[in-house]
């Protein structure tokens, strides 16, 4: 069964929730279209 997709802006609040300080949410944004969500996390490891 696939999740359900989230908008860049959830993926955000979701990192934030998780403890990531995000103080540029526009280069944060552009991070995640550009990387995205769950290739990031091998980053944040």
């Amino acid at each position: 069964m696939a999740g359900k997709a989230t908008t860049v802006e959830e993926q955000i609040e979701l990192l934030r929730s998780r403890g990531m300080t995000i103080e540029d949410v526009d280069k944060a944004k552009e991070i995640l279209l550009d990387v995205g969500y769950y290739r990031l996390g091998f980053y944040w490891y």
